[in-house]
């Protein structure tokens, strides 16, 4: 559970959510000084997801009167879908490291699809997906940047003696679809299913004999 505590590693709640608004402000600007999780958390085994609005209640209106930056115009959407993998999150929870490398390598493939690939599939036409805010990942000391997800992991690190625990994580901010025009359903209709196959070929299309985003990509 996220609120358990092993290891000497914060993995409070509270501490979790200590990162939200630094890293919102990182993808809208500073003036950004409140948000409001909405609903329930999503808890995955390899990641946390919530939806966030960034629009102030009318409560929250009333005692920040003297905010300015509730007078400026806004630099940010009403809603985004706020997704993070906290390396303290998975320390105690994984067996050894290995299990815990597996689980941070799928966070920055992940991050690195958003950050450098999806861009250049969007310049070939490829849009089926979110607007993407914010892709940002720090693991360095734990993993190398040019270490590949299939390579074996080296069995002699001590999972607990990794450097800088508490600040290692990733982070992606997405644009929030509308629930009544994407949605995850099973099983699928027809058309539904169509849909689905050709935005599958339009994500092929986009890198299809490119061999240098494909390499990239493979990364």
């Amino acid at each position: 559970p996220l609120c358990s505590a092993k290891f000497g590693y914060d993995r409070s709640t509270e501490r979790a959510d200590s990162f939200i608004l630094p890293t919102l402000q990182k993808a809208f600007g500073e003036e950004l000084t409140h948000y409001e999780i909405i609903g329930d958390k999503i808890i995955q085994p390899n990641a946390v997801g919530m939806k966030l609005c960034l629009t102030p209640t009318q409560q929250q209106q009333q005692g920040v009167t003297d905010d300015e930056s509730l007078k400026k115009p806004k630099k940010w959407p009403d809603e985004v879908f706020f997704k993070q993998v906290l390396a303290t999150d998975y320390v105690s929870s994984r067996k050894d490291w290995s299990d815990l490398r597996r689980t941070l390598l799928y966070a920055r493939t992940e991050l690195r699809f958003y950050r450098d690939i999806l861009p250049i599939m969007n310049q070939k036409g490829f849009h089926a997906t979110p607007k993407v805010y914010y892709s940002h990942y720090d693991f360095g000391g734990w993993i190398d940047e040019d270490e590949h997800a299939t390579q074996p992991s080296d069995e002699s690190i001590n999972k607990e003696k990794l450097p800088d625990p508490l600040v290692k994580g990733g982070w992606l901010i997405l644009e929030c679809v509308p629930e009544n025009t994407y949605m995850q359903d099973s099983p699928l209709s027809v058309d539904r299913a169509w849909q689905c196959l050709e935005a599958a070929a339009d994500l092929h299309a986009s890198a299809w004999q490119d061999e240098a985003l494909l390499q990239r990509a493979s990364a």
